[in-house]
């Protein structure tokens, strides 16, 4: 506000540096969220492989590939057919400033995804298209497949949270869960660019591990052998009087 003041003419350059003059507040809170067990995913699967309709296939890749590639709403809805590479299983994401990044798809996310793509067939387009109304038809605009919107998203987890009874599972808490499963296995650089993150202190404010793997992890330490590091000195002998 104060730059678009000065810019604007409203203030002099030395009332601009005296009014931005001021220390910055720091705090920590603890990171927002939840983590999704592995238990909530699997229901979540369980529900789209009983829905036999496109919707069914449709949804379970979205779920996978949201717990298994940690994408936003907004990369998955952007997604297009031609951006994934089934031979290699990498796919090709245009983020936040249109920075663009290729992540792995894990064998587990793959089979949801090919399973998906076996019934959506290889028009260009969005990866994952609008259905019409009943799940059963993609819906098309000028004869391509249309795009989700990031609400949609929401939906779709809303709606499979629903039929599995797992209370509800919010977009952007299976991105903070993919980060926290990528600290268990790799560093902290390698998960800020699988994830997107231009800082690493942006990905480590993702991690939701629980306590008590904390606590596991703390009690795997070493446990010092306590001990002198060299013998008690003895007394020299004593000689015999004389």
């Amino acid at each position: 506000m104060l730059k678009e003041a000065w810019r604007l003419g409203l203030m002099s350059a030395e009332d601009y540096q005296r009014a931005a003059d001021f220390a910055n507040v720091k705090a920590t809170r603890e990171p927002a969220g939840e983590y999704l067990p592995e238990e909530v995913i699997g229901a979540l699967l369980a529900v789209c492989d009983a829905d036999l309709t496109l919707a069914g296939a449709r949804d379970g890749a979205i779920i996978a590939v949201l717990d298994a590639c940690g994408l936003c709403r907004a990369e998955l809805v952007a997604a297009q057919y031609a951006h994934y590479q089934r031979a290699t299983r990498m796919l090709r994401i245009i983020g936040k400033g249109n920075k663009q990044r290729t992540i792995p798809v894990n064998t587990f996310a793959a089979r949801y995804l090919e399973a998906w793509l076996a019934s959506r067939g290889n028009a260009p387009g969005p990866l994952f298209p609008r259905l019409e109304r009943g799940g059963n038809k993609i819906r098309l605009y000028a004869g391509r497949p249309r795009q989700m919107t990031p609400a949609a998203v929401k939906d779709v987890l809303d709606k499979r949270a629903g039929q599995a009874g797992t209370g509800a599972v919010r977009p952007h808490d299976a991105r903070r869960t993919f980060v926290s499963n990528m600290l268990r296995v790799t560093d902290a650089i390698q998960t800020a660019r699988m994830a997107g993150h231009a800082s690493v202190d942006t990905t480590m404010r993702y991690d939701l591990r629980p306590d008590e793997e904390l606590r596991g992890s703390a009690d795997r330490l070493r446990a010092p052998q306590v001990r002198p590091l060299r013998p008690a000195p003895t007394s020299p002998p004593q000689s015999p009087p004389a």
